[in-house]
């Protein structure tokens, strides 16, 4: 198994929410903006952020 962040693998699953905003340009990625929710898959992962 492998780990995240120095914490080895549980095979329990965890979730995590965001936001993906995908501008295209002639059927082309051009820019990709994100959100995602770290402080909840951090939480779940255990980890406690400074």
């Amino acid at each position: 198994m492998n780990e995240f962040m120095g914490k080895p693998a549980t095979k329990k699953k965890i979730e995590c929410k965001g936001v993906h905003i995908f501008k295209l340009v002639g059927g082309k990625i051009a820019e990709l903006h994100f959100m995602d929710d770290d402080f909840t898959m951090f939480t779940q992962l255990g980890r406690e952020l400074k």
